[in-house]
């Protein structure tokens, strides 16, 4: 069986990329009908129950198969969805899970990792932490995933259980697909192009109420700022770069001994940042484009550079924000980790690292402290670089 896991809704509470159209069509359809070309599996749509009655109903009656159905379940956990969706199967079985907007995974993989899982027989198979999750799937055994759900994990791993697995291999059997064929440049940029629409948006927004779509354990973005809110001090001027409608500054900005200053290019999210800021006394928001901002050297203690280095210059940047850093002060950076980020599927990125290509750039810059890959969503195993996106900590030492 195939899973795909679709939402009408992402974590951050904007629209999902997989119901995001091509030429009319969602994405998540595209892949139901490429699916159904090019494996013989049965196939599972798993969604929110929010979600019923609506597109993914309409999308199961357009296509008309008997192969196909959809299975509405919990909203928080994508881990009760597996489990529900595979109601029925024995526990020896296996299922591959597929984001619905993996438009572009290839089906021979699919069928070697089933492959690899069942002559191995493993609990678990995936692709490398820093491979582009846009082209890859999972596959598990289904009893893996029921004995996971008995041994009460934490949230965080309702949304992602194979690091569940991976973390606790005294419990479970794991293993990495490596050995696929390469992605040849034609391909990704073909991915690039085609995916253009579903990754139009001028950036990622951040609910900050308790919605039904906000799930904290699954937000990366505000994930970032808590990570710094560990680790700041008191009394600190503190830039924060691409600041958006400023929900992060506003996160920080519980203590009152740091002064914030927030900059987006985008003057219209700045007024909009303004007006959400209103109680707060440590918080000023500006619109400047960081390479022609005219602050004073060595001005601010920490800068925050979080989803940015992916989208400019890199060089450029990290020159700029030491021109600003106060010497001993840190920038708290975060971007993409990919092993093919030459040509990132997201069109709005120039480019995005591996993480040895990221620590070869800062430390030409700055003095490294910190540096862990986030496996996905929140997850972190410490001292360990990879994932599929990077948080470092570095410090203007000279």
């Amino acid at each position: 069986m195939i899973i795909i896991q679709a939402s009408s809704k992402s974590y951050l509470g904007s629209p999902d990329k997989s119901v995001m159209e091509i030429d009319g069509e969602m994405v998540v359809q595209r892949l139901v009908s490429k699916l159904l070309r090019e494996v013989d599996n049965d196939i599972v749509i798993a969604a929110p129950e929010w979600d019923r009655g609506g597109r993914f109903d309409s999308l199961k009656e357009a296509i008309k198969t008997d192969r196909l159905r959809v299975y509405y379940g919990s909203a928080d956990s994508p881990l009760d969805r597996l489990l529900g969706a595979t109601q029925g199967m024995q526990g020896h079985q296996y299922v591959c899970r597929i984001d619905g907007l993996n438009l572009f995974l290839r089906a021979e993989d699919i069928f070697r990792m089933f492959e690899k899982a069942e002559g191995e027989h493993l609990d678990v198979v995936k692709f490398p932490d820093d491979f582009p999750p846009a082209f890859g799937c999972d596959v598990y055994r289904v009893g893996a995933l029921r004995k996971m759900k008995e041994l009460k994990p934490e949230q965080v791993f309702w949304i992602h259980p194979k690091f569940y697995m991976f973390k606790n291999p005294a419990v479970f059997k794991c293993a990495f697909y490596t050995r696929f064929r390469a992605f040849d440049d034609d391909y990704l940029r073909l991915a690039r192009e085609t995916m253009r629409p579903a990754y139009d948006f001028k950036r990622l927004d951040v609910e900050e109420n308790e919605s039904k779509y906000n799930v904290p354990a699954a937000n990366q973005i505000s994930f970032h700022y808590k990570l710094a809110q560990e680790r700041l001090g008191d009394g600190k001027t503190i830039l924060d770069l691409a600041c958006g409608n400023g929900f992060g500054s506003r996160l920080l900005a519980s203590n009152k001994t740091n002064n914030f200053l927030g900059v987006d290019l985008d003057s219209d999210v700045i007024d909009e940042a303004v007006a959400l800021s209103q109680e707060y006394s440590n918080i000023r928001f500006e619109a400047v484009d960081v390479f022609e901002n005219k602050f004073e050297n060595e001005s601010f203690d920490v800068i925050l550079a979080f989803e940015i280095i992916e989208h400019v210059p890199p060089a450029r940047l990290l020159a700029e924000i030491r021109r600003l850093l106060k010497r001993g002060g840190e920038v708290y950076l975060s971007t993409p980790q990919s092993s093919l980020g030459h040509i990132p599927i997201c069109y709005d990125h120039v480019k995005e690292y591996s993480a040895a290509e990221l620590k070869g750039m800062v430390e030409k810059e700055f003095l490294i402290k910190e540096f862990f890959g986030i496996k996905q969503g929140n997850i972190i195993f410490y001292n360990d670089v990879i994932g599929n996106n990077s948080f470092l900590v570095a410090e203007k030492s000279m």
